[in-house]
Order: C-alpha cells, then structure tokens, then sequence
C-alpha cells in the first residue's frame, strides 16, 4: 500500500472504515490490494469484512421497510435493527448507496445487482427479513429501482419443511396484524402458496371496484383490474421442478433461494446438489420475466460446493457476505476489539461463552462443536486448527538438481482420468513425482483441469517423457475401478504412437505382473484415502516444487487441502488430493543411496580404527599400511 494510502485508509488491510475513507477511496478510485487481482471468494470477503457500515447511509427505501416491520408487528422488535439488516435490503433494492462497498473490491456492482447472493451466520434474522420483504411487495405491489412487480418464487429445501414453514410463518403474521388486515382486501395462504389483493387505492381503482360492486351487484373477483392488485408467490422445493411456473400470464419477476441444504449429508450428496443446481439453472432462471427480475440467494454454508457459497466465488452475482463477528472472541481479542454484525444481540459475552464452550469440548477430544462454530456463526468452512494438513507441513523446494539429476531418483506417475471429457463435472488430476533414497516424495509436476479423454493422454505424456530416457525407474498409476481399466488400453496404445514407454505401478500387496490401482482394495473413501497420507506430511516426506507455485493444478490441490477437515472434504472438487493420494496405494519402490562420491578403492588399514585390527587381525610386518585382510582383494 502506498504512503497516500495509508494516510487516509487507517486499516492494516486497507480497508476504507469511515465515511471519509470511503469518500477519498471513490474520488481516487481505490481498490483494497488484496482485491486487485480480480480473484473474489469468501475467504477474502471474510477477511476484509465491513460489519460496522460507518461509512453507509441507508436509503429511504430501506428506512420504510424497516418502519414497515414495526408497523405490522404494532410494536418494536425485540431488537434494534442494525446497519447490516438496512445494508442488505438497500442491495435487494439494488439501490445506488452500497455501490461505493462493492466498488473498492473490484466487484462490478452495475453488472451483477439485479441477482444477489448472500453468505450470513445463524441467527442474522435472514429469513425473517424474507418473509417482511415477501409482505412489503404485496402491500406496495412494486420496490424501488426494480418497479411493478406480482409473482415470484420462495425456492427452500423441501415443501414439506422450508416452504410449508414460510407459508406459516407469512399466515401468522397476517392473522396477528391489525395493520396487514387493513391493506388487503383477500388473502388466500396454504402450504404451497400465497396470495395477496390489495384493496383499491388509485382514483380508477377505486371507480371500478364501486361500479362493479356496488352498482351491478357483481362479485369483487370479477372487478377488472383486480389482477394488478393482486401478488402471488409460489413456494418450491430445491429439488421440485418449476418449468413453466406463471401466474396468469406472468412469469416469475423474483425469486427467494433459502438455505436450500438443509443439511451436512445432503450438502455432501452429490445426488442432491446436481438436483438443486438443474432446479436453479435450468428451471428456474430459465422460466424468468423476460421484461426483468432479481435473485436473491441467502444462506449458512456446509462446504464449497454448497449452492450459495459457490454462487459468492462464482463471481456471476452480488457478493455479501456477514459472519457473526469479524473476529471469533478468543483469549487474545478483548472485548474493546470485538465487532459484532448485530451489537445487541450478539454481544460479546455470549459469543464469548460460544468460543469457551468449543474450546473446551475441542480440548477433550471433540472438535465437532468447533468445526460447527466456525462454519455457522463465523462462515469458515475450513479454519487452520481444524485442517487435515495445515500450511506448516507443506514444504517447498527447488526442484532443478532433481531433474537434473533424474537418474538418482525413481519416477512415478499418479492419475484421476475422466471417462466423460469436458461435459463431466469432474476435473482430470496427474501428477509426477520423484521419489528419493531416503523415502522422500517430490512433486515435480501437475496438471489439474478439466479436460477431453484423449487430451488427458497426452498431458500424462507430455509429463513423463522428458524423464523416460533420464531415469532408470518410471511407472504411471491408473485406478480401475468403475470401469476406468479401458485408460491403461489407451494409453498403451498411445505409447506405441509416441515411441515412449513406461510401466504401470501396481498395487500395494499385488502380485508381481498386476497393472493398475483399484481404489476399493485400498479402503474407504477420498477422504478417508487422504488421511492416510497425513503421517507422510508430519514425517516431512512430502515436497512441492517452488516453480508449479502459480500452476493451475498446484493451486487446485492447495485449494483442496486447505478445504479438507478432520471430518470431511469442504472444497468444490476433490479429485487432485484422490491424484495425491494414490501415491500412498502404489508399490513404491525406493532408489539405492547413490555411493559414486566415495572412493573405490580405499584401502583399510591399521591406522583407522580399532575394530578393523579386531575383525582382521594383526598388521602385516612387512607393510604397515596393510592387513591381513589386503591378501583378499589385491
């Protein structure tokens, strides 16, 4: 950070606080620097969160709902509001005041505001905020920056619990509202829908439901114009198709997606997550109002590829993210120094008592309350602590006198092959490694992407052949299950096509003449197979090459083992740590300590140590240099 810089942004990370920071930040189009390549995940968003807003002043807008609340609940709320519930609505109104917070960390916020995506603890009142929101737009029929508007969608996990509970939460604050009944003239809520008709309150509105009613004695569902009074939302499970969802003759102008997991098993069902990524991409975005619409996704994340939290680093909606504090209160944060998202709710005695409770259940053995903590509350999915292999046990090393010196070392090859190509969801992971005398194992290079079947082949020939004429010991690990055995048939071929030639490794404990790895044989999961490779990163037998630091697949395994828990795999793809992991299955076969810097033909004489005159006896009379010993060798 420049000098200038620091003299008006007053935060370690840059990060403009004050209203006067933001004020200069804008007129110098200033960027916070870790933001300045272009690259945002949450990790980041955490990191530089802004949770006390001092800069901010909520619109109008955003003050009428939050007096709209009060008014419907006849009473103010059991806690004060704070800047961040005023904040997110104004991005759900689109509203220009939080450009200035998406601008100073390189977020397009003209490009992605009619589709917002949101990252929030427990306990942040996200869905309460939902369901006065679903109210408001019946009551005003339209919302600032977007317009009219009167069907949407309420997207949870399931009819029977998300959707049915919103349903009754929206049917009980009706019944209890004095004011609500005062603006509608029908109201019709079951467990799949809600439907909203405002009374007449334009001049025209008004002639009409009068005439009709009042002079021709007709039924008021017959009153023409009625349908522009009218709001409507449909409720919808995360796994229930929507194709063609339309009230009358509108389709969806809005759509609420809330914590559509429900859970951590189903947010590691691969299953369920294709289900609600083909509910939200096929059917829902793509039965929107063509004339305009918004997204607006909120949830607590499970793990990478949970919905929301890929929605954030995806990078195609509006980024917010609001953990329960900016830092977790531990022994070394005083309470002077804790911010909290909501001051007087979460105050810091009571996430305090959260953070001792954890503390001590983690202390006993039982990290679970820990892992949840911290994933809930303070929406880190993986913290170091919690970390299968944390930053400390990854070593890196230059690799050049390995190369250069290929001969000294075995070489080995491990894979995770598609058999789909590019269409798949799965990425193709290679890897070659050097491995060492002293059972040492250097990762010399890596490809990890997603790729067609027969690109992947020549990738894994474009790795291993500038070794195959250095090296005395070269073999590629295939895995065979599910019926990958055809990738060793392929590439076999291929070799005869290269005129290069190596080996496949075997397994551990397989005959001699076996070919290929069969993941099954070797036990459990991805996960479990990871863990088996943990002793071989606390012995210091696992190295990274300094020069594939900005590679592709060096920062997708990174990524993934820096996602990967005790517990469980949190990061969007596993397959390079299943490519690590296979080393650990193959019959490695260590390189003899090379001997060629000792010399050859040193003799051993009296003069070096006691035990030679023991095992060969006395020196020879006639030369002192030599022992009995000498008349063996010459």
């Amino acid at each position: 950070m420049s000098r200038v810089e620091n003299s008006f942004i007053q935060d370690k990370l840059g990060v403009p606080r004050t209203f006067d920071e933001m004020e200069w930040a804008l007129a110098h189009q200033y960027i916070i620097p870790a933001f300045r390549d272009g690259n945002v995940t949450v990790d980041k968003l955490l990191d530089h969160v802004d949770l006390n807003l001092l800069w901010y002043i909520p619109s109008i807008h955003a003050i009428k709902f939050m007096n709209f609340m009060r008014l419907v609940l006849g009473e103010e709320p059991e806690n004060t509001n704070p800047r961040a519930h005023y904040f997110l609505v104004d991005c759900i109104f689109q509203s220009p005041n939080v450009k200035a917070f998406f601008d100073v960390r390189n977020i397009d916020f003209n490009h992605l505001t009619a589709e917002t995506v949101v990252l929030c603890s427990r306990e942040f009142s996200k869905t309460t905020i939902i369901t006065f929101l679903l109210l408001f737009m019946a009551d005003e029929g339209e919302i600032p920056e977007f317009g009219k508007l009167n069907y949407g969608l309420y997207v949870s996990d399931s009819m029977r619990n998300g959707v049915k509970k919103m349903m009754l939460r929206l049917r009980g604050i009706y019944n209890e509202s004095i004011y609500l009944q005062s603006k509608f003239e029908e109201v019709q809520i079951t467990q799949e829908e809600a439907v909203f008709v405002r009374h007449p309150r334009s001049k025209r509105e008004v002639a009409l439901y009068h005439d009709f009613v009042n002079t021709q004695k007709k039924d008021r569902t017959q009153v023409p114009g009625r349908m522009k009074r009218t709001f409507k939302v449909d409720g919808l499970g995360a796994a229930t198709s929507s194709r063609g969802a339309s009230n009358v003759l509108v389709r969806p102008q809005f759509v609420f997606i809330d914590d559509v997991v429900p859970n951590e098993v189903d947010a590691s069902s691969d299953t369920i997550l294709e289900s609600i990524e083909s509910t939200i991409e096929s059917d829902i975005r793509g039965g929107l109002s063509g004339s305009g619409y918004f997204i607006v996704a909120i949830g607590t994340p499970f793990n990478k590829m949970d919905p929301i939290y890929r929605r954030v680093e995806e990078g195609l909606m509006l980024p917010i993210v609001f953990p329960r504090a900016r830092l977790m209160p531990t022994d070394n944060i005083k309470e002077t120094e804790f911010e909290s998202v909501w001051a007087d709710r979460h105050t810091y005695k009571n996430c305090r008592r959260e953070w001792k409770n954890a503390k001590k259940a983690e202390d006993n053995g039982n990290s679970y309350k820990m892992r949840k903590l911290q994933q809930e509350h303070y929406l880190r999915i993986a913290s170091e602590e919690d970390r299968l292999v944390p930053d400390s046990l990854i070593q890196w090393i230059d690799t050049s006198n390995i190369t250069t010196n290929a001969h000294l070392y075995n070489w080995y090859g491990t894979s995770d092959y598609t058999t789909t190509g590019t269409k798949g969801s799965d990425l193709s992971g290679m890897i070659l490694w050097a491995v060492g005398s002293g059972g040492d194992f250097f990762i010399i290079d890596i490809v990890g992407r997603k790729m067609e079947i027969e690109e992947q082949y020549n990738e894994t020939f474009n790795m291993i052949e500038p070794v195959l004429n250095q090296a005395r010991w070269v073999e590629h690990g295939v895995e065979l299950d599910g019926g990958q055995g055809g990738h060793i048939y392929s590439l076999k071929k291929k070799m005869a096509e290269r005129n290069a030639f190596f080996s496949f490794a075997k397994q551990k404990g397989a005959s001699a003449g076996k070919q290929g790895i069969v993941s099954r044989l070797v036990g459990g999961d991805k996960h479990w197979r990871f863990r088996q490779m943990l002793p071989l990163f606390q012995n210091h037998k696992i190295w990274f090459s300094e020069h594939l630091r900005d590679a592709p697949g060096m920062i997708e395994l990174l990524d993934e083992i820096k996602y990967t828990t005790y517990a469980t795999i949190n990061s969007k793809y596993d397959d390079m740590i299943d490519t690590l992991s296979m080393i650990n299955a193959i019959d490695v076969v260590f390189p003899i300590k090379d001997l060629s810097h000792y010399s050859q033909n040193k003799k051993v004489g009296m003069k070096t140590s006691g035990i030679n005159a023991k095992i060969w006896g006395q020196k020879n009379l006639e030369n002192p240099l030599k022992t009995a010993y000498d008349s063996y060798n010459g």
